[in-house]
């Protein structure tokens, strides 16, 4: 929108405060320097706050006010969008006239700082323009993707191989153990031929036979 401060209340305060002479306030190139073509109200790329990172989906709403000169043509480089009126169409401008409005969906694929401003060329020359910064996407690795699949793939192997040198060592040393207490262990006492007979007689209460050689 063009922001006329010649209408403003308070143009002669401004002259008494911040100019040193009495401007002609009807001087064509006064008054023309009192038009603010302005973006949001800002001029030359003073705009902020235009940021996005690669590979957002952004809409845009394209208002326009004011009076007959308030007719632009919205250039934004670098990229296209689309809108939707019968149907869906794509540019890279787009044009207003006072009291209309337009929504339009840009995605944002190219890094880098990008101009937006209006075609018309002496409301670009007089400060409407800014500009959109798209910020490169740091990469991640998402879920079910070759590199992620590879890394659960490594780490599984290695949890493997772990569990199998766990239990190897586990029946070495159970293996060592096992031959150690056998060899320690004390033999069985001899059987006494003569304890068991007599065992046995006591049971049976009768003598068992006595068998020679």
């Amino acid at each position: 929108m063009v922001f006329d401060e010649n209408e403003s209340w308070y143009l002669q305060d401004n002259i008494k405060s911040y100019a040193n002479t009495h401007p002609d306030t009807n001087d064509e190139n006064f008054m023309e320097s009192n038009k603010m073509h302005s973006i949001n109200g800002r001029l030359y790329g003073t705009l902020l706050g235009l940021d996005m990172q690669e590979g957002d989906k952004t809409d845009w709403y394209l208002l326009g006010l004011g009076n007959e000169v308030d007719m632009h043509t919205v250039h934004f480089h670098a990229h296209t969008f689309t809108y939707k009126e019968a149907h869906t169409h794509r540019a890279d401008v787009f044009d207003l006239f006072p009291g209309t409005f337009q929504t339009v969906s840009l995605t944002a694929k190219h890094a880098g700082t990008w101009l937006l401003h209006c075609h018309v060329s002496d409301h670009i020359h007089a400060g409407m323009e800014t500009t959109y910064t798209i910020h490169p996407r740091k990469t991640t690795l998402a879920p079910g993707t070759a590199a992620e699949g590879s890394r659960t793939g490594v780490v599984a192997g290695v949890v493997v191989g772990v569990l199998v040198l766990v239990l190897l060592c586990g029946a070495v040393i159970l293996a060592v153990y096992c031959c150690v207490h056998q060899r320690t262990a004390e033999p069985p006492p001899a059987l006494d031929l003569s304890e068991l007979q007599s065992l046995q007689a006591a049971s049976t209460d009768r003598p068992l036979p006595t068998h020679t050689q």
